[in-house]
């Protein structure tokens, strides 16, 4: 069986190619906004004000939040995009520095009972931002192992960054969980930004505010394609790496690639 997430790359004319390099065109973000927006009025026009959901943005708003912070760098809500670096970077902050987990990261109207890092950074925002740096056409597949569901995407390296004192730390995402089958880390390597699923017009990782996770879950924008991503009872937090809870942490998405790699957080 395979995840059933939504084509990982917008159609053709989401991204537009000038004769100065790829620039984001504000008409088509507006369009994705939309998409957003109708289907967050739709469900609250079922569920009512008392089930309120995570606030979608408007047209203008999605509009109004694109801006370029210095040249070739662009920022859309709190996620600032460098498309040189095929990065993008976000503020997050340490929700759990102990336990088990199913998620590496998510909103704060996500499972926060279960997962590493939390931001606030919207997921709609994520997604654009990734959908722009995105080449037109691409698409990756990471291969099932050992019975566990087919993850289709792009391959993403996910690294956060804080500060003790004076000192910087970088970690990547897989050396902050423990495999307890393994006993050791997580095996290095990429993600999988599968783009979670538009369903009845409603962006499913915004609603449910759920970003990175280290269990299947077509839903969320990233997928952890290791054997084990099944089981709910071997993914565990490496206490030793993890700084304590409410340290403020830079969330860094990279598209793996050569010539990326060479600049990795420079944003």
């Amino acid at each position: 069986m395979s995840l059933q997430t939504q084509p990982l790359l917008p159609p053709p004319f989401l991204k537009k190619r000038r004769a100065t390099g790829d620039v984001p065109d504000f008409r088509f973000i507006r369009g994705f906004a939309l998409m957003l927006c109708l289907g967050w009025a739709a469900r609250q026009a079922i569920c009512g004000s008392d089930n309120p959901l995570p606030p979608q943005r408007g047209i203008e708003t999605a509009k109004e939040a694109f801006k370029e912070i210095a040249p070739g760098q662009f920022q859309i809500g709190l996620v600032k995009l460098d498309p040189k670096s095929k990065s993008i970077i976000f503020p997050g902050v340490i929700n759990m520095s102990q336990g088990l987990v199913e998620y590496a990261l998510v909103s704060p109207h996500g499972k926060v009972h279960e997962s590493i890092f939390a931001t606030t950074a919207q997921p709609q925002d994520i997604h654009v931002a990734m959908l722009l740096l995105l080449p037109s056409g691409t698409r990756s597949t990471i291969a099932a192992t050992n019975g566990a569901a087919e993850v289709a995407g792009m391959e993403v390296l996910l690294s956060a960054e804080w500060t003790t004192g004076e000192k910087l730390h970088r970690h990547r995402f897989e050396e902050l969980i423990i495999n307890l089958q393994t006993k050791s880390t997580m095996r290095e390597g990429p993600w999988v930004y599968n783009g979670s699923r538009v369903v009845g017009g409603t962006f499913l990782a915004q609603r449910d505010g759920q970003i990175v996770a280290v269990m299947a879950d077509a839903d969320a924008l990233v997928n952890n394609p290791r054997p084990g991503r099944e089981n709910d009872e071997i993914w565990q937090i490496n206490t030793n790496a993890v700084p304590a809870v409410g340290t403020p942490v830079r969330i860094i998405f990279q598209i793996k690639g050569a010539n990326a790699e060479k600049a990795a957080g420079k944003p």
